[in-house]
């Protein structure tokens, strides 16, 4: 599921927003306020923020994710003439969100039961509002976007000669991925805006970040999206923020080295006799280390100037579309020394190898453990 920023998205939003203060308060009987994209109430002594979301993709018109405390709704629904329609989906997910925080009679596995009806009945007087989303119309089906796979498909080849054997060969094969990424950012980015309109994709569920996710992050960050950890009330989220794709490029990247990391700890662990959480955690920091010193050195080989207007696009589109008030910590580890010099060494060496995407989108490695 991808989420949607720009300009226009922001004012959206915040209409939605104040509509949604405005049902909560005058038909939920849930005193609320609007402030920019969110919604702001009480629950006793605690002051709670309820986040709001536009995304794509098919299958759902909206949710309500009780981790994040946030209502997603999905863009196709402001194609449609009615705005009555928009509200009455928000209203179906805001019965969602008053069961979570509210009713303590809903039972864990129950969604759209006699109760859930019950509440929208009560609520809103209205007994199709506590119906489940119906199946998409033919008319609000994808359009296609072939330009964008085509430029995918130029990278994934890239990345595949970029795994060869030929040192010269890989070389410049990393060279034109970055070279193809920047390219595109920049033709992103028009005239009249600083900044480009940009996605957001959550890519990673946990119940706590791991210095292997920090190191995969740090990796992530040079193939021209940003990635953030989106602490919700029981669980994080590994989110990245970008063009649709480079975030599907650097999805791929992601899956990858979470299995290749263990891969090549499973190796190094039997060959430099390493054990211990402490010499697995040094070794994931030096693999990070590693790579990003080969990827900086191809990347210092380009348009410097184009890579800096690039980059300052992207972190001005996070900051004024995505997280105003995004805020940044830094964490101590115990070090490894030799765990820590040997996955540098390694990560000197690693490479990207080739994927298949499947019919259902999913990427599967090919030939995984085969040096």
């Amino acid at each position: 599921m991808l989420f949607l920023f720009s300009e226009s998205i922001i004012r959206l939003l915040k209409q939605i927003s104040a509509d949604a203060a405005s049902i909560m308060t005058n038909e939920m009987e849930i005193p609320a306020h609007c402030r920019s994209r969110s919604v702001h109430f009480e629950k006793g002594l605690y002051r709670y923020t309820l986040n709001f979301v536009l995304f794509e993709g098919k299958g759902e018109w909206g949710y309500f994710n009780p981790h994040l405390l946030e209502i997603g709704l999905n863009k196709k629904l402001f194609l449609l003439s009615d705005p009555e329609i928009v509200r009455n989906i928000l209203r179906h997910e805001l019965v969602h969100f008053y069961q979570h925080l509210f009713d303590k009679s809903q039972s864990p596995t129950a969604h759209h039961d006699a109760h859930f009806r019950e509440l929208c009945l009560r609520f809103f007087k209205d007994e199709q509002i506590g119906k489940a989303a119906q199946s998409w119309d033919e008319m609000l089906l994808d359009d296609p976007n072939s330009k964008k796979e085509k430029i995918l498909e130029k990278v994934k080849k890239l990345l595949a000669l970029a795994d060869s054997s030929n040192p010269h060969e890989a070389e410049v094969a990393l060279k034109k991925v970055n070279q193809l990424i920047l390219e595109h950012n920049l033709k992103s980015i028009s005239p009249e805006q600083e900044y480009i309109d940009i996605y957001l994709k959550r890519i990673c569920q946990t119940k706590r970040f791991s210095p292997k996710l920090q190191s995969i992050r740090e990796i992530l960050d040079l193939f021209q999206v940003r990635s953030v950890l989106n602490h919700g009330m029981d669980c994080c989220y590994l989110e990245i923020i970008g063009s649709s794709e480079n975030i599907k490029i650097a999805e791929y990247i992601f899956h990858f080295l979470q299995q290749e990391f263990e891969h090549l700890w499973e190796r190094e662990k039997k060959s430099q006799k390493l054990k211990g959480q402490l010499a697995k955690n040094s070794f994931f920091r030096g693999l990070a280390e590693g790579f990003k010193t080969q990827i900086t050195l191809s990347q210092s080989q380009m348009n410097s100037r184009a890579l800096i207007v690039s980059e300052k696009a992207l972190d001005l589109g996070v900051k004024k579309l995505v997280y105003p008030r995004l805020r940044f910590t830094h964490s101590h580890f115990k070090e490894d020394s030799h765990a820590r010099q040997q996955g540098r060494m390694r990560g000197e060496e690693l490479k990207i190898r080739r994927a298949l995407e499947g019919k259902t989108g999913n990427v599967r490695l090919l030939n995984f453990f085969k040096s």
